[in-house]
């Protein structure tokens, strides 16, 4: 949420996790609102909030901020996938990342039903997973980092570290090297990127 709208925040102590939310004027926060992943992360869409309830749970929590302590739906991502972004783009429409997954799941945010995948395992290293991870939307087109970590290796980076290119309208990867064969990314200047943001026309890749 904004600050004109005030701040939701997930909490955690690494073994539990809660939110609180702190009303515009305030000087203290409404805490311990629900019971949220020990390792979550909130995103804010069209007066809706989507918790990510990452590895172990496998979950999104979609929140009303009118009424925190008891959620509209939780949908799944499938077991095991460990989500940990998602990007919507439509209201009907969103993406989620699974770092325990080669494929971007698609889905409706208003139901949770599943709407398709995106196959991004030519991003992958040996180990057969991309670890997609943070997401950021700019117009038609989402760019979801790429870690490529070898998990075989204590999770060091396995070369380099992409950003894949999704077209929105046809869910369909953009080749961002058509002199190279296969569908290519944005390959980053250094590896394991963790947070996407979009500022304007440009993007900012903490690695």
């Amino acid at each position: 949420l904004s600050a004109q709208s005030g701040i939701f925040v997930t909490t955690t102590d690494y073994q539990s996790g809660s939110a609180a939310f702190l009303a515009p004027g305030a000087t203290e926060a409404e805490a311990n609102l629900l019971n949220v992943h020990s390792d979550a992360v909130a995103r804010y869409y069209n007066g809706r909030i989507y918790v990510i309830n990452r590895l172990g749970q496998d979950n999104v929590l979609v929140l009303d901020p009118g009424n925190l302590r008891t959620p509209l739906l939780q949908f799944s991502t499938g077991n095991g996938t460990n989500p940990q972004d998602i990007a919507i783009v439509a209201p009907d429409k969103a993406y989620i990342s699974r770092y325990d997954s080669a494929e971007l799941l698609i889905v409706d945010p208003q139901t949770g039903t599943e709407r398709g995948t995106v196959d991004l395992s030519a991003f992958a290293d040996a180990d057969g997973l991309p670890e997609m991870s943070a997401m950021a939307q700019i117009g038609t087109r989402v760019f979801v980092a790429c870690q490529r970590l070898d998990r075989d290796g204590g999770f060091a980076p396995a070369g380099d570290s992409y950003l894949a290119v999704i077209d929105t309208g046809t869910d369909a990867l953009v080749d961002m090297d058509p002199a190279v064969a296969g569908a290519q990314g944005i390959r980053l200047a250094a590896a394991n990127p963790y947070s996407v943001v979009a500022v304007g026309r440009r993007i900012i890749v903490s690695e």
